[in-house]
């Protein structure tokens, strides 16, 4: 009876095995979700450098209005990360330490820039700070999942009735 049991599991187990090229698919899946959401900083980037006024005047009216030599040493710094961090998480060169950073920055900037405490609810200032300050704490769930290094797994399993 036990080697019954154990040819059923043996059957099964080799049942779901993925042949090797759909194992290398599987591997390279992952970059698409990670490009997804490191795209969106080397455009922001860009705006700050084509349009540095109103990067300023968006850094001078935050919650705590910055002098304009910090505000501009902060936006250096942000520009810098922005270009640099969506190479390192893509190339996988400090991937973590990158996404680390990017958590920070992106709390930071929620924090300081989309105050929408600040206003009246439901009024125009509001919602124009409310969903970027969500959209900021969304991009951070999203790199805590890369700093951690979390892995891709089948969404089969998370419609299975019987939880692994």
């Amino acid at each position: 009876m036990l080697g019954d049991r154990r040819k059923e599991y043996r059957v099964e187990a080799v049942a779901f095995r993925l042949p090797a090229n759909c194992q290398r698919i599987r591997a390279g899946s992952s970059i698409v979700p990670k490009s997804n959401h490191a795209l969106i900083f080397p455009f922001s980037a860009l705006n700050k450098l084509f349009d540095h006024q109103a990067a300023m005047a968006q850094a001078g009216s935050g919650w705590i209005s910055l002098p304009p030599s910090l505000a501009a040493l902060l936006l250096v710094l942000g520009g810098i990360l922005e270009v640099l961090g969506p190479v390192c998480i893509l190339l996988n060169v400090y991937r973590r330490q990158a996404a680390l950073l990017f958590i920070f920055y992106v709390v930071a900037t929620a924090v300081l820039f989309h105050n929408f405490w600040s206003f009246p609810f439901n009024g125009d200032a509001w919602n124009q700070n409310f969903w970027p300050f969500l959209k900021n704490l969304g991009l951070a769930g999203g790199f805590l999942y890369v700093a951690t290094d979390a892995r891709m797994q089948s969404l089969r399993d998370a419609f299975s009735r019987k939880p692994r």
